[in-house]
């Protein structure tokens, strides 16, 4: 059952997005050329790339469950997520750094992921230990 909000409630303007752009545009400096100090461009590239791979995929690009479901929904969509990541790293050979930029990206928790992954899996299923 979808949660119905007042449709009378409006949100208050301007939004964060918004104001964060006109914080941007306000800036001495670019951005994008600090985003690149910071991370360097092959990690950025790197990101963009298991980004787009996990945007567009069935089962880890659709997000809209984790706000309204049961833990019942969200341990098996877990699960699922978790034997999708291990496909993934195995389809694309993933370093461990490139399945930690996933995750981070992802931002989701699950039985899977984090401590289960380390010390059991990461001789079969990473392509650079």
């Amino acid at each position: 059952m979808a949660v119905r909000f007042p449709r009378h409630l409006k949100p208050i303007e301007p939004q964060g997005t918004q104001l964060l752009a006109q914080e941007r545009e306000k800036a001495t400096f670019d951005p994008k050329a600090l985003m690149v100090t910071l991370y360097g461009e092959e990690y950025l590239k790197k990101r963009d790339e298991i980004l787009n791979i996990l945007e567009n995929d069935p089962v880890l690009g659709d997000k809209t469950h984790r706000y309204y479901t049961g833990r019942d929904v969200r341990f098996n969509k877990a699960l699922a997520a978790g034997k999708r990541f291990i496909e993934l790293i195995k389809k694309h050979n993933w370093t461990r750094e490139e399945f930690g930029i996933a995750d981070f990206l992802f931002d989701e928790s699950g039985p899977i992921f984090g401590f289960h992954l380390v010390p059991f899996a990461s001789q079969y299923v990473y392509a650079n230990p």
